[in-house]
């Protein structure tokens, strides 16, 4: 008798384990753009752009996208973007410009969920870029993890896209430690009210 319980405790416990591991997750996954897409992005000036693309079929149910203007460790500047509930979104569109000359930076943002593409969002900021000894810029999304789906938890933060920014990168042209960075982040959540008053709690903030 003993020894049928024990059984029927470890097959429980395997039946728990496989369902854990077979449950959805949510994730999100930069698409690695083809050639001939990288040089459409190319017409604009100084431009790049990416794809990201979202599954939200785990626990994940409401996130907050925000953009943060950083000088070194210090937040400038915190930008609500997108919020709410998060089981429809299906990709977000980037592409991001910058004017050489007078260090002008636009991110274009356009949404695309289940039943249509959303309004077109930009934001924009300056930044002071050196023109006399030049200046250094570099673009990422998800870290440069392309086509690798990342696993999406509630109560976390992930940064989407990332734009850095060396300012005084000297007429030999060795780059130092980044000056600026505009980084594209998101917080997710259980439940679109908590994404909504996350939201709420930053409008107040900012």
């Amino acid at each position: 008798m003993k020894r049928q319980i024990a059984k029927l405790v470890m097959a429980f416990f395997l039946v728990s384990i496989l369902a854990g591991c077979s449950a959805p997750k949510s994730t999100v996954t930069a698409v690695e753009l083809t050639e001939r897409e990288k040089q459409i992005a190319a017409l604009s000036s100084d431009g790049v752009a990416g794809v990201l693309e979202f599954d939200y079929t785990g626990e994940v149910r409401g996130a907050l996208y925000y953009i943060e203007v950083r000088e070194k460790e210090d937040c400038l500047k915190r930008e609500r973007i997108i919020y709410g509930g998060a089981s429809g979104e299906k990709a977000l569109y980037l592409l991001m410009e910058i004017d050489a000359d007078s260090g002008l930076c636009q991110w274009h943002m356009r949404k695309a969920n289940e039943n249509a593409t959303a309004k077109l969002r930009t934001f924009e900021q300056t930044i002071p870029l050196d023109e006399e000894n030049g200046w250094g810029c570099s673009w990422s999304f998800l870290g440069g993890r392309y086509n690798q789906p990342v696993e999406l938890v509630p109560g976390e933060t992930y940064t989407l896209a990332e734009q850095t920014f060396d300012v005084s990168v000297g007429r030999d042209g060795v780059h130092g430690d980044s000056d600026y960075s505009i980084l594209l982040l998101m917080d997710t959540f259980a439940t679109e009210e908590e994404a909504l008053a996350a939201a709420d709690s930053m409008e107040e903030s900012m």
